[in-house]
């Protein structure tokens, strides 16, 4: 197999190299200036809605019902420039840990590799469809939906908000004539429609990656048992000591695993929870649905990775648990104490974690 060529998660791979936030299938190892310049340009144009906002944000008085509606659109959009960011910073990284999964020379491919793979590049389609479909609905309803309440605020507290855009915004030029205030919507919809679309197939990835990890996991511990199986001492010594080659090989994915997430996670995790609070009071204040329904993607995309750690957790301890449950009384003593080695080493499972913030699972959502 071509060790340059990249087998996992390929649909979610290439959409995001359309919307320019990683480099396309056959320029993954040298993706080239064109590559750069249109991410440049992309992420220029969308951070018009994240400086509207922000403008608006340091303009609003103290009173303004919309001050908590900016704070949410300010920090969430923040967060995925931060995450966009970290994608930049750690494509070679994220990279040779694809590379790493792809790879199946040394140790073989995994048993049902070509159907789970399958099965992944399916839900990717599937995730996608209803992450475009859901940030397309949100988009337009939500900026109809402000436009009354928009309305109603600008009577109440005798405001001059522009009304009839995505979320509030100023700009220290004027943009609410025609077609200017078009030409300003048209683009603060693209902006934040690839600015979720990337924070929600961001999430995804994660998740995606940590099932191809969990894959690697499940071949090992299946190894494992069948050494142990084995009755002819030299094939089951031979079999074990492959087994833990290749479960060592999988084990060292948690440090690349922390270096090309870690920053993402901590930044998911320690935001998530202020965007949500302001979004959701803002909600209830009456100043922006919008907030809300961005809130609940946040909400999602947290419990869509805290969901996939835990299940990486579990998965690494079933070896362990497996093992000392399967039949190894007939193995000689040298290779008990191996597989009593192999039991203890599997007590400390495999994590996702947020860097300093801890570990992602079931106890870090509900906290």
């Amino acid at each position: 197999m071509d060790k340059t060529r990249i087998v996992c998660a390929q649909i979610t791979l290439k959409i995001l190299s359309i919307y320019a936030v990683f480099p396309e299938a056959n320029k993954v190892l040298n993706p080239g200036k064109s590559y750069y310049l249109r991410f440049f340009a992309v992420a220029v144009v969308s951070s018009l809605v994240f400086f509207g906002s922000f403008l608006h944000l340091i303009k609003s008085t103290k009173g303004n019902p919309s001050l908590y509606s900016d704070m949410m659109f300010v920090l969430s959009l923040g967060i995925i420039y931060v995450i966009i960011g970290v994608w930049q910073y750690k494509t070679k990284c994220l990279i040779e840990l694809f590379k790493f999964l792809s790879d199946f020379e040394e140790f073989g491919k995994p048993i049902n590799f070509d159907r789970d793979n399958k099965l992944y590049d399916t839900i990717s389609i599937c995730h996608y469809i209803y992450l475009e479909t859901l940030v397309i609905v949100v988009l337009i309803c939500a900026t109809y939906l402000n436009m009354d309440t928009c309305e109603k605020l600008n009577k109440e507290y005798d405001l001059s908000e522009i009304c009839g855009m995505f979320s509030y915004v100023w700009m220290p030029f004027d943009i609410s004539y025609f077609p200017a205030k078009q030409i300003f919507l048209t683009i603060q919809l693209f902006g934040a429609h690839f600015l979720y679309i990337v924070a929600g197939m961001s999430a995804w990835l994660v998740f995606e990656t940590i099932q191809h990890i969990r894959v690697r996991i499940r071949h090992a511990n299946y190894l494992f048992l069948q050494a142990v199986k084995e009755r002819n001492p030299g094939k089951s010594r031979e079999k074990f000591n492959f087994a833990v080659r290749y479960h060592s090989s999988v084990l060292s994915l948690t440090d690349r695993v922390d270096d090309v997430f870690g920053i993402h996670m901590f930044t998911h995790v320690a935001l998530t929870a202020p965007v949500i609070g302001i979004g959701v009071f803002g909600f209830l204040s009456g100043a922006s649905l919008s907030g809300f329904l961005v809130c609940l993607g946040w909400l999602c995309g947290l419990t869509l990775n805290c969901v996939v750690g835990q299940w990486l957790q579990d998965e690494s301890l079933a070896v362990g648990i497996d093992l000392y449950q399967a039949d190894w009384l007939h193995c000689n003593d040298e290779l008990k104490k191996d597989i009593f080695f192999v039991i203890q080493r599997s007590r400390k499972p495999m994590c996702l974690r947020a860097v300093s913030f801890g570990v992602i699972d079931y106890q870090i959502f509900v906290a």
